[in-house]
């Protein structure tokens, strides 16, 4: 039998938790910024839970948008900050953000907020080699 990692059981638990009442989040699932009642920005997460080798728990934005006219003052950068510094006192040592490659402007963001790639996939779809 292997011994648990650091807070493993607490997350298991929270999977539990998941698995029996739907969807746990330990950290507010979506951040939105208004402006003269309006939404400009937000931000949507997950949890990717501990896998079987007991790693922690990773924090996953799965959407992030700020309004055009909004862009470039920081407000998507504030976004992921607070979710952020929420994701990490729940306890997620890790974070992970996906974008498409060719999407100069979302990886200039992306790793203008710490982020740097990790893993890459390839794709293609029947008939031959795609372009995003």
């Amino acid at each position: 039998m292997q011994a648990l990692a650091p807070g493993a059981r607490r997350w298991e638990e929270h999977r539990l938790l998941d698995v029996v009442f739907g969807a746990f989040h330990p950290w507010p699932p979506a951040w939105v910024a208004v402006h003269d009642e309006g939404v400009v920005g937000f931000l949507t997460s997950s949890v990717v839970p501990p896998g079987p080798l007991a790693r922690p728990p990773t924090a996953r934005i799965d959407d992030c948008w700020v309004h055009q006219s909004f862009r470039r003052q920081g407000l998507g950068r504030a976004l992921v900050q607070a979710w952020q510094q929420a994701a990490a006192a729940a306890g997620c040592e890790s974070f992970e953000v996906s974008t498409l490659a060719a999407d100069a402007d979302a990886l200039g963001f992306w790793e203008g907020v710490g982020f740097a790639p990790a893993r890459i996939v390839l794709q293609r779809r029947p008939g031959g080699p795609t372009t995003p």
